[in-house]
């Protein structure tokens, strides 16, 4: 059986246009990070009742930490401004599976194919370069845009964990979805067309 064994600080460039960035993150990334704050919509899909529930700096520093903990985190450039992020947040490396995590930044990256692009330069090198065998995720059942991006990227449904969430009294539920190495996917160079 195949094991990992991570390229530690690989950044992807994505193979048509090079406009596309998957790069590690580096000390300087906490200027933005820790200002940043999510639109009322980006911080409700993130699972946010609202943006006063939102503290830039310890979510920058947050953020940060996990994605320089993972040798399989990036942030997201497109054109040398960041756009989104994109890891796994968990691995079995004896199981070559692990579990994506991604976001975009800002309401003006949404329905650009920002997403799809990352997501699908991600998977690419993870399948192909690292040796995973399974990715899987976790998306709020109400986050109908995240769900299109990773049916679009060949993520399958899987299932439906009932009341795991609860934002504003209500209880929400999680997809769960998954993609294998050798199905369908879409690929960096058909996604980099997407590019706006």
């Amino acid at each position: 059986m195949q094991t990992l064994n991570p390229t530690e600080g690989k950044d992807l460039v994505s193979p048509e246009d090079a406009a596309l960035l998957l790069r590690r993150p580096v000390a300087k990334d906490l200027d933005f990070l820790s200002t940043y704050s999510p639109s009322a919509d980006i911080a409700r899909m993130a699972g946010y009742a609202c943006t006063k529930d939102w503290a830039p700096e310890l979510e920058g520093l947050r953020l940060l930490d996990r994605l320089k903990a993972s040798p399989y985190g990036w942030l997201a450039e497109v054109n040398g401004r960041l756009v989104g992020h994109v890891r796994l947040s968990e691995t079995e490396t004896s199981q070559r599976r692990g579990r994506l995590v991604t976001g975009l930044f800002d309401d003006a990256n949404l329905g650009r194919g920002y997403g799809r692009r990352a997501v699908a330069l991600a998977l690419d090198h993870l399948f192909q370069t690292e040796g995973f065998h399974r990715i899987d995720l976790r998306v709020l059942a109400y986050n109908r845009r995240a769900i299109r991006c990773y049916l679009a990227c060949g993520f399958s449904f899987e299932g439906l964990e009932r009341e795991v969430f609860n934002l504003e009294g209500v209880w929400h539920g999680d997809w769960i979805m998954s993609i294998l190495e050798h199905e369908p996917r879409l690929m960096p160079h058909v996604a980099d067309r997407l590019l706006a």
